[in-house]
């Protein structure tokens, strides 16, 4: 293979190779967004489905709640209302921890079953202070009690009449309430839930460790978090991308990771939910189809590199033909040049036969036109004799007709033509043009 034949099929395997390569980095890339489009959906179901199950929780507590506020018994916490709270409670022990009625003052009036905290003042609660200003449901932060448990309180005001009379409360343990809508969170082998409060508290992770510490805090050394725990204590709803070193209690080399958030409204606050996966998931389901779309591109690759080199030599083959075709063509035109000088040149060396062959029939024809002007002298001319030198002088013109016409034709410049002849009219044409010299 000469040089340019093999520049071709460089430049056209480097070309096939970058057209491989493009096509299959925009095949991966757009196969990962679809998968990563995927894993927020996903993501995202199984968020809802937390944020809609704990908003159903405390609905459905607030109307439990709302209903035994509005029982005359329980407003004026006579012995009657004490039963009924600790009725309710017995009834509902296995879902709560205890269910107090608390006075207009934030002074704890009953509480079951501990009857220890009768008595205790709780105003000083933030969530107390709201509940005293707005007289509405309040649900508060998750606080440890003193037998070191992580709690969420849920007051429903009592009002008598138009006037606010204290509320009824019930204290849920967070650990369950967690587990029922957030353990369960599992999105292949990284992906969990975590979730805060409205001031950035962190009220779960599968991190014990964090549970109660501000998000802030924890993630001051990771600005990609940033935007995301500010979209989360704003209350919104989204996706995110953001870096961390953390899969679950494990410490990991710094790993991107998707996220959803969205906000869990309920009463006179929220919280927000994230659930987060490492790209570890989306690359899991992409490394397969990767493996396929690179033996793809490999087949392509090659087809190409065949196809190209089969077209390339076809195109040269083409292309030298046309060329020795060409070549051909000047060779035979030189050909008719060199053939042509050679008539020339030839016609050069006979040119002293040729005027004697010319001049001979000349000299006939003038002696036959003496020989009749005789003739035509005499008082009787022999008729017949003057039709001999007639045909004579004929013949002659004809004779020298013929050879000029033929030294034309060979002087002609053109292409050789070739056509059958009679050998015997070629010995009788030389036998003419050397009548002079055989004579």
């Amino acid at each position: 293979m000469n040089a340019r034949p093999k520049t071709i099929f460089i430049s056209l395997a480097i070309g096939i190779a970058v057209a491989c390569v493009f096509i299959f980095e925009g095949i991966y890339q757009q196969a990962k967004t679809t998968a990563i489009t995927r894993l927020y959906q996903q993501e995202m179901i199984y968020a809802r489905q937390a944020a809609r199950g704990i908003e159903d929780y405390f609905s459905t507590w607030t109307g439990n709640l709302n209903a035994l506020s509005q029982m005359n018994a329980v407003v004026v916490d006579d012995r009657e209302g004490k039963a009924v709270l600790k009725l309710f409670y017995e009834t509902n022990q296995t879902r709560i921890m205890e269910i107090c009625r608390v006075d207009e003052k934030g002074v704890i009036l009953d509480d079951f079953p501990d009857t220890h905290a009768v008595g205790l003042d709780i105003s000083f609660r933030k969530h107390i202070v709201e509940l005293m200003r707005e007289h509405k449901p309040v649900i508060s932060e998750v606080f440890r009690t003193i037998e070191g448990i992580d709690v969420v309180a849920l007051h429903v005001p009592v009002l008598r009449g138009a006037e606010f009379n204290g509320s009824v409360e019930i204290l849920v343990d967070f650990k369950n309430l967690a587990k029922r809508y957030l353990e369960v969170i599992k999105i292949g082998e990284t992906g969990y839930a975590w979730m805060i409060s409205r001031e950035g508290t962190i009220l779960y992770t599968p991190v014990p460790d964090l549970i109660g510490k501000s998000i802030l805090a924890v993630d001051k050394d990771n600005p990609s978090l940033g935007a995301v725990e500010s979209a989360m204590l704003g209350g919104r709803e989204g996706t995110a991308e953001y870096t961390s070193q953390r899969i679950f209690a494990q410490h990991v080399t710094p790993t991107k990771k998707y996220a959803v958030y969205l906000p869990v409204r309920f009463g006179n606050t929220f919280w927000s939910i994230c659930v987060a996966s490492s790209e570890k998931e989306v690359f899991a389901d992409l490394t397969a189809f990767r493996n396929r779309l690179a033996a793809a591109m490999s087949i392509f690759f090659i087809v190409g590199v065949i196809l190209s080199t089969l077209g390339t030599r076809a195109w040269l083959i083409v292309k030298e033909k046309e060329k020795n075709a060409r070549a051909e063509l000047e060779i035979a035109q030189q050909q008719n040049q060199l053939t042509h000088l050679s008539r020339v040149n030839m016609l050069g060396e006979l040119s002293g036969s040729i005027a004697h062959e010319i001049s001979q029939p000349l000299t006939a024809i003038l002696s036959n036109a003496h020989a009749a002007q005789l003739l035509l002298g005499q008082s009787e001319p022999d008729l017949k004799e003057l039709r001999e030198i007639l045909k004579d002088i004929v013949a002659d013109d004809q004779r020298a007709a013929e050879v000029i016409r033929r030294l034309r034709q060979l002087l002609k410049r053109g292409e050789v033509q070739l056509q059958p002849l009679s050998a015997n009219e070629i010995v009788e044409d030389v036998l003419k043009l050397l009548r002079s010299e055989l004579i």
